[in-house]
């Protein structure tokens, strides 16, 4: 989970400073291009982007192709269908059974020249090219649930995994298809610039709806295996949002002495729909077009470079804080500008058994739905335990909460390496560093990427609490009282601060 999920898609934008193509994955914040090697943060993740599927079919021309074709690919399938059964009738007959890849090829052989009498007796009267546009959401779904094993031990387990999801954003007559995955496109193109020469656009309709209906869709939480469930929870991170457009091509064409509507989409080279006569006119009814100016942004490229010092910011695609190489200040990446966030270091005296990860913590209010106020791990492990009771170390009695700034990146638990050991806190006094700390005093560079930036910790931070328990707090917990405290209560945090603490490289190999 250090990385992107497989299923992304990527957009590929102009490089500012050779003007060759840089690939950009869907929630990356930096990207290179490849041609010149320049660095560059990716703008404009802030709100919904628009991106051009782009179209395969250039004209009207091979839209007709791509009809006749259809056409083709179907009249095979049924001829070797209806040859596969006459040929197994008759091999019945005579005990000697044909192959079936005797009939499908018999019945290619015979489509083809049917495709080529169909080809020559159509021909293309109109052609008019539209963008349609479909909302697409992707993001990280994180899910924590406490229930029962087989055994009836109760148990905590955690996961986080990609969802993504699209839906139809126009109100067009047209028998649009839907869209799924956006990873089975290639690749995405931005939406041109202003004034540049554009197919219309069917007219966006009730984005923002849209958008909270794929959001509410995906915010589910599914089955763990094994367990049965007492309380859930999940928390869905958004980290794009689009407005993808699709090119589609209506055709007027006159075909063996008939009128034919056809709907063929240029993204993916297929025929949706041909109608005819009375049916073709919820086809051929006048679209409502976008507005000039009506839609949303679309991503951009700005230099890799520290606004302070100017010196180089690591290059890592997925990267929500970096550190300058040169200074040590840290800047996060938010609407498209840099932000310096300060952090400090807490280290008793860093060696080889031991590396920093960056936290962001935080002060947590948990109101119980009678009105009682917690505001420590102490207080709430001992209300689970329905006693009142004093911290049981330390590290339990402390008022804030650290939230893992990173994601696992090995296939451990999820659980045990994000949250458990590391929530608790390392024993023994630690040296506090305010930052910036310049990369020539010697300290290290954090042992995993600054993934999750303040905002996602903030969601986080009740999931962190119901996974920050260890077996004796579930063992001495009622499942009522896990409900009420943990589910029910209201919580509210404070900003988030990053801290970069040391902690024994066991954690990292867990």
């Amino acid at each position: 989970m250090s990385g992107e999920p497989a299923r992304s898609w990527v957009v590929r934008i102009p490089c500012p400073q050779c003007g060759d193509g840089v690939v950009v994955a869907s929630a990356a914040t930096g990207a290179r291009c490849r041609s010149c090697g320049s660095a560059h943060l990716v703008t404009g993740h802030g709100g919904p982007t628009v991106l051009v599927v782009p179209d395969r079919v250039a004209n009207a021309e091979e839209a007709r192709q791509v009809f006749v074709a259809d056409l083709q690919a179907r009249r095979a399938v049924e001829l070797g269908l209806a040859l596969g059964r006459d040929r197994g009738a008759s091999s019945v007959a005579t005990g000697a059974p044909e192959p079936d890849t005797r009939a499908a090829d018999a019945g290619e052989a015979l489509a083809a020249r049917w495709g080529e009498r169909l080809d020559a007796e159509t021909r293309v009267l109109s052609d008019v090219r539209l963008l349609a546009p479909t909302c697409h959401l992707a993001g990280r779904l994180w899910e924590g649930v406490i229930g029962r094993d087989r055994a009836g031990t109760k148990v905590r387990q955690a996961r986080v995994r990609a969802v993504e999801g699209a839906a139809r954003a126009c109100e067009a007559s047209l028998p649009l298809p839907d869209m799924g995955a956006l990873s089975w496109v290639q690749e995405l193109w931005p939406w041109p610039a202003s004034g540049q020469d554009v197919a219309p656009v069917l007219e966006p309709v009730g984005l923002d709806e849209r958008f909270a209906a794929l959001g509410a869709r995906l915010d589910r939480v599914s089955p763990f295996a094994g367990v049965e469930p007492a309380l859930r929870h999940a928390v869905l991170w958004v980290t794009a949002r689009a407005v993808v457009m699709r090119p589609f091509h209506v055709l007027r064409l006159a075909c063996r002495g008939r009128s034919l509507a056809v709907l063929v989409d240029g993204g993916a080279r297929t025929c949706v729909v041909a109608l005819e006569d009375a049916e073709a006119l919820r086809i051929e009814r006048a679209p409502r077009l976008a507005r000039p100016g009506s839609l949303p942004g679309a991503l951009g490229l700005r230099p890799m470079r520290c606004p302070e010092c100017g010196g180089d910011l690591p290059l890592q695609r997925f990267e929500e804080v970096r550190l300058c190489r040169t200074c040590g200040r840290a800047f996060s990446h938010e609407g498209g500008r840099l932000h310096r966030v300060a952090y400090r270091v807490e280290a008793r005296g860093l060696s080889g058994d031991t590396a920093l990860l960056p936290f962001w913590r935080l002060r947590f209010r948990l109101q119980e739905v009678g009105g009682e106020i917690i505001t420590s791990l102490g207080q709430l492990r001992g209300k689970l335990r329905r006693r009142h009771a004093e911290p049981i170390d330390g590290s339990d009695g402390r008022d804030t909460l650290d939230v893992p700034a990173f994601r696992s990146g090995g296939r451990a638990r999820l659980a045990d390496v994000l949250w458990r050991r590391p929530c608790e806190g390392e024993p023994g006094p630690h040296r506090t560093l305010d930052g910036p700390v310049s990369p020539g005093s010697g300290l290290p560079r954090p042992a995993r990427l600054i993934s999750i930036g303040p905002a996602e910790a903030t969601a986080l931070a009740r999931l962190a609490l119901l996974l920050g328990l260890g077996e004796r707090d579930l063992a001495g917990a009622s499942i009522p009282n896990l409900r009420a405290l943990l589910g029910d209560s209201r919580i509210d945090v404070s900003a988030p601060t990053l801290v970069l603490r040391e902690v024994s490289r066991a954690h990292l190999r867990a």
